[in-house]
């Protein structure tokens, strides 16, 4: 039936104790289900049992290739309003051609959002702070393959700086947004979907713009090519009369 998956995930969500909190593995599908799933995914967002939602990327898992989503549920959550979106598509450990995993410190970098989104700002400093004891121990090269290098810590130490500078819970372009249900670009207004990469949006790498400045460069492209398609076309024709007038 349509819409069996939402009602195991309505039923496991509903059964928590008052203080229960879980998570679920869901298809990427789920997320954007329409219909009845889409009728049972709305009242979950409004009776504020959703707390988190985590998209992965592919061959994160031996028996199934395709991405997928973590959905996280806290009946206790403060903040009923807001759902914490995360995009972890790139955020990964390349073992072989075909499977991936999350290092120790990916996970942790990965979980210390959430616990900075509940304003635990010192465990966000404490985290850095044992990076940073790690990367004075550390020798320059690898040594072992179970001792990591000098800059192994620093690309850590990195990656949590240059998103979250302050030791705060900012939203990250790409990466994390705190959406609340009603308000102009949030959930309702894109239909109660789960899926975090409809909130967090996209850095382009190359130039790192946002989707929002993509997009504006693009159409400022596509008017300067209209424009000289407009003088092409001018000129072929002014071509094709001097032709004629030559040979005529």
């Amino acid at each position: 039936m349509p819409n069996a998956n939402y009602l195991w995930i309505s039923q496991f969500a509903t059964a928590l104790n008052k203080h229960g909190r879980a998570a679920l593995v869901m298809a990427n599908t789920v997320s954007d289900a329409g219909n009845n799933e889409k009728k049972i995914r709305k009242q979950l967002i409004e009776r504020g049992l959703i707390s988190q939602m985590v998209t992965l990327t592919s061959n994160m898992f031996t028996s199934v290739t395709l991405p997928a989503t973590l959905c996280f549920f806290d009946r206790d959550k403060q903040k009923k309003d807001e759902i914490l979106f995360i995009d972890a598509r790139n955020v990964f450990t390349q073992i072989d051609r075909a499977h991936r995993k999350f290092s120790d410190e990916q996970i942790r970098n990965l979980g210390i959002i959430t616990r900075l989104y509940e304003d635990k700002t010192e465990e966000f400093e404490n985290l850095l702070a044992e990076y940073r004891e790690k990367f004075a121990q550390a020798s320059e090269v690898f040594d072992d393959e179970d001792v990591m290098p000098k800059s192994y810590w620093q690309e850590n130490i990195d990656w949590l700086m240059e998103r979250f500078p302050d030791g705060k819970y900012v939203d990250v372009t790409g990466l994390c947004k705190a959406a609340t249900i009603e308000g102009e670009d949030d959930i309702a207004d894109k239909d109660y979907s789960l899926n975090p990469g409809r909130y967090v949006g996209v850095v382009i790498e190359d130039d790192g713009m946002t989707e929002e400045e993509f997009k504006a460069e693009m159409l400022l492209l596509n008017k300067e090519l209209s424009k000289l398609n407009e003088e092409a076309y001018g000129l072929e024709e002014k071509i094709a009369k001097n032709l004629k007038e030559l040979f005529l």
